[in-house]
Protein backbone atom coordinates (compact mmCIF):
# COMPACT_ATOMS: atom_id res chain seq x y z
CA UNK A 1 0.00 0.00 0.00
CA UNK A 2 1.26 3.48 -0.75
CA UNK A 3 1.65 6.23 1.83
CA UNK A 4 -0.93 8.32 -0.07
CA UNK A 5 -3.43 5.49 0.23
CA UNK A 6 -2.82 5.35 3.98
CA UNK A 7 -3.44 9.09 4.24
CA UNK A 8 -6.68 8.61 2.35
CA UNK A 9 -7.68 5.64 4.52
CA UNK A 10 -6.89 7.73 7.58
CA UNK A 11 -9.33 10.42 6.44
CA UNK A 12 -12.10 8.31 4.88
CA UNK A 13 -12.26 4.87 6.53
CA UNK A 14 -14.16 4.06 9.69
CA UNK A 15 -12.59 0.59 9.98
CA UNK A 16 -9.09 -0.39 8.83
CA UNK A 17 -7.42 -3.81 8.70
CA UNK A 18 -3.63 -3.98 8.74
CA UNK A 19 -2.52 -7.03 6.78
CA UNK A 20 1.03 -8.38 6.88
CA UNK A 21 1.94 -11.20 4.49
CA UNK A 22 -1.70 -12.19 4.09
CA UNK A 23 -2.47 -12.20 7.81
CA UNK A 24 -4.61 -9.59 9.57
CA UNK A 25 -2.48 -8.24 12.39
CA UNK A 26 -4.81 -5.49 13.64
CA UNK A 27 -8.20 -3.92 12.98
CA UNK A 28 -9.88 -0.79 14.20
CA UNK A 29 -10.43 2.84 13.40
CA UNK A 30 -7.48 5.01 12.52
CA UNK A 31 -7.58 6.57 15.99
CA UNK A 32 -7.70 3.12 17.64
CA UNK A 33 -4.73 1.82 15.64
CA UNK A 34 -2.69 4.93 16.44
CA UNK A 35 -3.59 4.69 20.13
CA UNK A 36 -2.79 0.96 20.19
CA UNK A 37 0.68 1.59 18.75
CA UNK A 38 1.36 4.94 20.42
CA UNK A 39 1.97 6.60 17.05
CA UNK A 40 0.79 9.79 15.40
CA UNK A 41 0.16 8.61 11.84
CA UNK A 42 -1.34 5.54 10.22
CA UNK A 43 1.93 4.94 8.39
CA UNK A 44 3.79 4.84 11.73
CA UNK A 45 1.12 2.47 13.08
CA UNK A 46 1.59 0.21 10.03
CA UNK A 47 5.35 0.18 10.62
CA UNK A 48 4.88 -0.57 14.32
CA UNK A 49 2.43 -3.41 13.63
CA UNK A 50 4.31 -5.06 10.76
CA UNK A 51 7.93 -4.11 11.32
CA UNK A 52 8.14 -3.15 7.65
CA UNK A 53 7.98 0.12 5.86
CA UNK A 54 5.55 0.37 3.00
CA UNK A 55 8.45 1.08 0.64
CA UNK A 56 10.23 -2.10 1.79
CA UNK A 57 7.06 -4.13 1.23
CA UNK A 58 6.60 -2.67 -2.25
CA UNK A 59 10.26 -3.24 -3.15
CA UNK A 60 10.12 -6.84 -1.93
CA UNK A 61 6.93 -7.51 -3.89
CA UNK A 62 8.43 -6.06 -7.08
CA UNK A 63 11.58 -8.17 -6.71
CA UNK A 64 9.48 -11.33 -6.29
CA UNK A 65 7.34 -10.35 -9.28
CA UNK A 66 10.37 -9.73 -11.52
CA UNK A 67 11.85 -13.13 -10.64
CA UNK A 68 8.52 -14.85 -11.26
CA UNK A 69 8.02 -13.12 -14.64
CA UNK A 70 11.57 -14.00 -15.75
CA UNK A 71 11.10 -17.66 -14.81
CA UNK A 72 7.68 -17.81 -16.48
CA UNK A 73 9.11 -16.30 -19.67
CA UNK A 74 11.52 -19.25 -19.93
CA UNK A 75 8.47 -21.51 -20.24
CA UNK A 76 5.97 -19.34 -22.11
CA UNK A 77 6.97 -18.43 -25.65
CA UNK A 78 5.54 -16.07 -28.25
CA UNK A 79 5.00 -19.04 -30.56
CA UNK A 80 3.57 -21.59 -28.10
CA UNK A 81 1.48 -19.36 -25.84
CA UNK A 82 1.44 -15.87 -27.39
CA UNK A 83 -1.22 -14.27 -25.17
CA UNK A 84 0.40 -15.50 -21.95
CA UNK A 85 3.86 -14.50 -23.20
CA UNK A 86 2.59 -11.05 -24.17
CA UNK A 87 1.04 -10.43 -20.73
CA UNK A 88 4.14 -11.68 -18.92
CA UNK A 89 6.51 -9.57 -21.04
CA UNK A 90 4.34 -6.47 -20.52
CA UNK A 91 4.17 -7.14 -16.76
CA UNK A 92 7.95 -7.60 -16.60
CA UNK A 93 8.44 -4.26 -18.36
CA UNK A 94 6.06 -2.52 -15.94
CA UNK A 95 7.75 -4.12 -12.92
CA UNK A 96 11.19 -2.91 -14.04
CA UNK A 97 9.72 0.54 -14.65
CA UNK A 98 8.34 0.67 -11.09
CA UNK A 99 11.35 -1.09 -9.48
CA UNK A 100 12.67 0.60 -6.37
CA UNK A 101 15.85 -1.42 -5.80
CA UNK A 102 18.95 -1.08 -7.95
CA UNK A 103 20.09 1.63 -10.32
CA UNK A 104 17.17 3.66 -11.69
CA UNK A 105 18.80 4.07 -15.12
CA UNK A 106 19.50 0.34 -15.42
CA UNK A 107 15.93 -0.49 -14.39
CA UNK A 108 14.53 1.89 -17.01
CA UNK A 109 16.85 0.33 -19.60
CA UNK A 110 15.48 -3.12 -18.76
CA UNK A 111 11.91 -1.80 -18.93
CA UNK A 112 12.54 -0.21 -22.33
CA UNK A 113 14.18 -3.41 -23.57
CA UNK A 114 11.13 -5.44 -22.51
CA UNK A 115 8.77 -2.94 -24.17
CA UNK A 116 10.87 -3.01 -27.36
CA UNK A 117 10.69 -6.81 -27.37
CA UNK A 118 6.89 -6.44 -27.36
CA UNK A 119 7.03 -3.86 -30.15
CA UNK A 120 9.29 -6.10 -32.22
CA UNK A 121 6.90 -9.01 -31.84
CA UNK A 122 3.97 -6.79 -32.76
CA UNK A 123 5.75 -5.73 -35.96
CA UNK A 124 6.61 -9.34 -36.75
CA UNK A 125 2.99 -10.43 -36.22
CA UNK A 126 1.75 -7.57 -38.40
CA UNK A 127 4.18 -8.49 -41.17
CA UNK A 128 3.25 -12.16 -40.84
CA UNK A 129 -0.43 -11.25 -40.95
CA UNK A 130 0.02 -9.21 -44.14
CA UNK A 131 2.14 -11.97 -45.66
CA UNK A 132 -0.56 -14.50 -44.77
CA UNK A 133 -3.24 -12.29 -46.33
CA UNK A 134 -1.20 -11.96 -49.52
CA UNK A 135 -0.58 -15.73 -49.55
CA UNK A 136 -4.30 -16.42 -48.97
CA UNK A 137 -5.16 -14.12 -51.88
CA UNK A 138 -2.66 -15.98 -54.11
CA UNK A 139 -4.06 -19.37 -53.11
CA UNK A 140 -7.64 -18.21 -53.62
CA UNK A 141 -6.79 -16.90 -57.08
CA UNK A 142 -4.99 -20.15 -57.96
CA UNK A 143 -7.96 -22.22 -56.78
CA UNK A 144 -10.35 -20.10 -58.81
CA UNK A 145 -8.14 -20.48 -61.87
CA UNK A 146 -7.94 -24.25 -61.37
CA UNK A 147 -11.69 -24.48 -60.84
CA UNK A 148 -12.30 -22.47 -64.01
CA UNK A 149 -10.06 -24.84 -66.01
CA UNK A 150 -11.90 -27.89 -64.68
CA UNK A 151 -15.35 -26.49 -65.34
CA UNK A 152 -16.57 -27.72 -68.72
CA UNK A 153 -17.19 -24.87 -71.13
CA UNK A 154 -20.54 -24.89 -72.96
CA UNK A 155 -20.26 -25.67 -76.68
Amino acid sequence: MEVGALDEADRLSSEIAVIDHGRIVATGSSAELKAQTGTETLEQAFLQLTGNTIREEEASSLEHAIKAYEVALTVKTPVGTPQDWWRLQRSLAAAYEARIEGDREANMGRAISAYLTLAGLALWITALHHTDLARISELTAARQTAATRRTPQPP
